[in-house]
Formats: structure tokens, sequence, C-alpha cells
């Protein structure tokens, strides 16, 4: 799995264990793991830090793979241009 990492902005590919071993039970896994760790970091028990849902996309070929590797490397680069991002 892919995803950009909040402490250093890099790609990092990374296996995950789910009893059911379905993609909802494994994003879950990820972001309920990542929002204690992150409120844990930023002392803030309880607070939201995913959105409800993901975009689910299965990649069917290097072409596919590379183009969505391009866009998350873009959009950690636009990051500190976003209305959202406090310094």
């Amino acid at each position: 799995m892919l995803y950009a990492s909040i402490d250093d902005f890099t790609n990092k590919q990374v296996k995950f264990k789910s009893p059911s071993q379905t993609i909802g039970s494994i994003i879950r896994g990820f972001k309920s793991a990542a929002a204690k760790k992150i409120n844990l970091l930023l002392k803030s028990p309880g607070q939201p830090v995913w959105q409800r849902n993901y975009y689910e996309h299965i990649i069917s070929d290097d072409a596919d793979y590379w183009r969505i590797v391009n866009y998350i490397e873009m959009n950690l680069e636009k990051w500190e241009f976003d209305r959202n991002y406090k310094k």
C-alpha cells in the first residue's frame, strides 16, 4: 500500500494484516492506528483526523501506478499552498 507519511513526507510501502482481508477492513485498521498515534503526538485524544470515507482504486498497470505516485507526490509539494495548511 502506498501512502503519504505524515512525519517525513516520503512514500513507503507497508503491509497490513487484517482478519477479514477486505480493503475496507485494512483501511479502517490503518486509519484507526494512525489516528491514535497522531492524537497521541498532538495531545488531542479523540479528535477527528480522517475524512469519513476513502477513494478506492485498483491499480491496473505500471502506467496507472506511476500516475498515482505522481499525484501523491504533487499533492505533497502543493500542501503548503493549500488553504487548510497551517504553519
